[in-house]
């Protein structure tokens, strides 16, 4: 074969100088490679840092919207919280004004309604712990007497109670006046005595006496009063009989025929009548020159005048 002839360029060439040249050559494609390396770090870079900022700005939106939800959730708990409180305080007062309404009226007595001005109080003429409304319209006497007897069983065992007996007409019900009652329960008693009776009067049972059953009535003019009552004297017992369950047992008609005797009660101006052992059956006793009580118990008799007379002092 024939040597390809070496170009002229390369004929004075050493072997040094062909070293250097291609260690030249390697150095420049090493520069090439480093420039090309760089350039494609800094592209890829670039990229991350577009990437990272997309990234941020989703992170802030993000956030943003969760902050959003947040105070959402922070305001509906505050309104909830509002009227949870709300609530419970309209149940405390609510609970607390019913409990006390409920305390306050336990022993509360029934109001009575009046008919006009002249119709009398509910007010018992000598304090009474409770008090029974007894429904009289259109009753007999037999019948009025049965409706107040039925309600002692209701009674309490101790303390005075108050019986008010009422009538119902077109409008509204009243309370019986003095006049009405007497005349009902007396039938003997002088039709000229009735008119001295005032409206107000009572019925009254003593649960710390054997549920004695006692009688006040107020009156005016005391002298024709106790004129009256004398000439009633006699029927007295006939007529306060059933009411009253005056004890006739033992004492066949003489109870009904003995006198009533003056006596003097607790201070007080009385007429009694006694049985043959002098056991006390009836009698009445002034509280004053225009009240009277009238019973079957001594010992009711005292409570009514100790209770009376307090209320004169107060």
């Amino acid at each position: 074969m024939e040597e390809k002839d070496t170009p002229k360029e390369y004929e004075n060439l050493t072997s040094e100088d062909i070293s250097q040249q291609l260690e030249n050559i390697t150095n420049k494609e090493t520069e090439r490679k480093n420039k090309l390396h760089v350039r494609t770090f800094a592209r890829d870079v670039a990229e991350q840092m577009k990437t990272n900022s997309a990234s941020v700005v989703k992170i802030a939106l993000a956030e943003q919207n969760r902050q959003k939800e947040y105070e959402t959730i922070v305001k509906d708990n505050k309104k909830q919280q509002i009227i949870f409180i709300i609530a419970t305080f309209i149940f405390v007062v609510g609970g607390s004004a019913l409990l006390a309404f409920s305390l306050n009226n336990k022993e509360a007595t029934v109001p009575i309604p009046e008919i006009a001005t002249q119709a009398p109080k509910a007010n018992s003429i000598v304090f009474s712990e409770q008090q029974e409304i007894v429904d009289v319209t259109n009753f007999s006497r037999a019948e009025m007497i049965q409706a107040i007897l039925s309600r002692i069983g209701f009674i309490k065992e101790t303390g005075i109670t108050n019986i008010i007996t009422i009538l119902k007409n077109e409008t509204s019900p009243r309370t019986m006046y003095g006049p009405e009652f007497i005349s009902m329960i007396a039938v003997n008693l002088p039709e000229t005595t009735i008119p001295l009776i005032e409206n107000n009067f009572m019925i009254g049972v003593d649960g710390d006496n054997d549920f004695s059953i006692f009688v006040i009535f107020s009156f005016k003019n005391f002298d024709a009063f106790v004129d009256g009552f004398r000439e009633w004297e006699p029927f007295l017992v006939q007529d306060m009989n059933r009411l009253f369950a005056i004890n006739t047992s033992g004492q066949g008609i003489e109870v009904f025929s003995k006198p009533f005797q003056s006596e003097i009660l607790f201070n007080k101006e009385s007429r009694v009548l006694r049985d043959q052992n002098q056991g006390f059956v009836v009698g009445y006793t002034f509280l004053d020159r225009n009240n009277v009580v009238i019973s079957t118990n001594i010992e009711t008799i005292q409570e009514v005048i100790n209770r009376y007379s307090i209320q004169g002092i107060q």
